[in-house]
């Protein structure tokens, strides 16, 4: 019986050890930094081409002391705005940590890939100051609009005419193959790359090419052009457009 009190108070000297020990490793994995990712929701399930939207993601919080190479190649927390609204490169399920590398389009892809069977393309230079590339995507869908101008000379003065305007001509609308040597969202390979994409007042369109007769849009569109035409504005139209076929 003597020896039953010093075996209590050894194990009571041992839980009280046990619960500082548990409390110190508790504040010190509170006190340790954590950096912030961006994870799908365990609801969430997403097929190839379908956007990411806000109710997709949750933040997962893992220790700065063990990331690998997760800062680089995995999107932080902050970074979410520029994921959302995205289409998905793959198939995706819940509690995914989205990366970068899986959400790039790459820049060096077979250019011919991005159209189908009937398609061609062709680059059409605009006027850079009608429009703001960063608002525009490929995938988005375009007119062009020229504002028709005819030559009427100023009396006393043939060498300098005054431009009168004629009416404005809208011909589209055109599907965004590229904006320079852009094919993917700007936001999204800004964020990725930390470079730009070169000169994007150049837009690749594609337009469908039937028994070798040209689009009657784009056939107007390269008449005009042909004709020496100021390089024309660009009009932006609703993404709710963007999944229905053209002509």
């Amino acid at each position: 019986m003597r020896g039953l009190p010093g075996l209590l108070i050894a194990v009571g000297l041992g839980i009280v050890g046990a619960i500082c020990n548990w409390y110190y490793l508790s504040r010190q994995a509170a006190q340790m930094e954590k950096v912030a990712f961006v994870a799908l929701n365990g609801d969430a399930q997403l097929n190839l081409g379908d956007r990411f939207a806000d109710d997709h993601f949750m933040q997962v919080q893992l220790p700065s002391n063990n990331l690998g190479n997760l800062q680089e190649v995995g999107i932080l927390w902050r970074d979410k705005a520029s994921v959302i609204g995205l289409a998905a490169t793959k198939a995706y399920r819940g509690n995914e940590i989205l990366l970068w590398q899986d959400l790039q389009t790459p820049s060096d892809r077979d250019f011919s890939e991005l159209l189908a069977e009937n398609e061609v393309a062709r680059w059409v230079p605009v006027d850079g100051s009608s429009f703001i590339p960063e608002r525009v995507s490929p995938g988005n869908l375009i007119s062009f609009l020229f504002n028709q101008a005819v030559g009427s000379p100023t009396p006393g003065n043939s060498n300098n005419p005054t431009l009168q305007t004629a009416g404005s001509t809208i011909i589209g609308p055109f599907r965004i193959l590229s904006l320079g040597a852009r094919t993917g969202d700007r936001n999204q390979r800004q964020a990725y790359t930390r470079s730009s994409s070169g000169k994007e007042t150049l837009i690749g369109i594609s337009f469908k090419v039937t028994e070798g007769a040209l689009d009657p849009e784009a056939e107007k569109l390269f008449q005009i052009l042909g004709n020496n035409a100021a390089p024309p504005s660009v009009i932006l139209h609703s993404a709710q457009l963007e999944d229905q076929p053209l002509r």
